[in-house]
């Protein structure tokens, strides 16, 4: 599978041209490794601006140093694989969980587990969904977040279609899908996932000038009804 991609369906989305590149604005990013307060008022409101920071997450949790100190193998696992921050105290803290030497003086200290979904471009129009697990220390003295330790997780089968996660993109393919719905019905039955795909891909490059990937393309090897 991983051969079929890498070999013969980046190298032939590459080749293509269409008009896909203009409407792949405002892609997921992935969050900054450190947030600062930087007044009192935030300070003063703190949980909700990191409240805010953390909204491109998908989901998030806050933590005591017990819960990451129990699970920070766990957690930390393919560590050079992410980005960290630190400031002297949080530091200090990912040197004792690496070397699994518990204290509860870093009890007064708040942690955040994030889970972020985000696209990384393979190709034009083709992109490789990648979660990031992190783990996020508010240090009290410093008023900051940093980003201690994580993991990035890769499928080489998790392929997508950019313009799927575009704002722009995702408007496009609402109104395509809604489309779709009105000229084929919603009535399911055997082979009607083929039928909505075949017209959804029509419509896009038609109307739009964007060539569009359905799973049956990305997963050849599978049949689907």
């Amino acid at each position: 599978m991983k051969n079929y991609i890498e070999n013969i369906l980046i190298p032939e989305d590459n080749r293509l041209e269409d008009k896909t590149a203009q409407y792949l604005s405002a892609m997921p990013t992935e969050i900054a490794v450190t947030y600062t307060l930087k007044n009192k008022l935030q300070e003063l409101f703190k949980e909700i601006y990191i409240h805010r920071f953390f909204e491109p997450c998908r989901t998030v949790r806050k933590c005591t140093w017990n819960s990451i100190f129990c699970q920070w193998n766990i957690l930390h696992r393919n560590a050079d694989m992410i980005e960290f921050t630190n400031c002297p105290h949080t530091k200090q803290i990912q040197n004792h969980l690496n070397n699994a030497i518990d204290d509860f003086k870093y009890d007064q200290f708040v942690f955040y587990q994030t889970y972020q979904d985000v696209v990384v471009p393979v190709s034009k129009r083709l992109g490789k969904r990648v979660l990031l697990v992190k783990i996020y220390c508010y240090c009290p003295m410093c008023k900051k977040l940093f980003c201690i330790g994580g993991r990035k997780h890769e499928q080489d089968q998790d392929i997508v279609n950019l313009i799927e996660y575009s704002i722009l993109g995702k408007q496009v393919m609402k109104y395509v899908e809604k489309e779709v719905y009105h000229r084929i019905g919603r009535e399911r039955y055997l082979g009607y996932c083929h039928k909505f795909w075949d017209k959804k891909k029509e419509i896009l490059l038609k109307e739009f000038g964007i060539i569009w990937y359905s799973p049956r393309a990305f997963h050849p090897e599978m049949h689907y009804d």
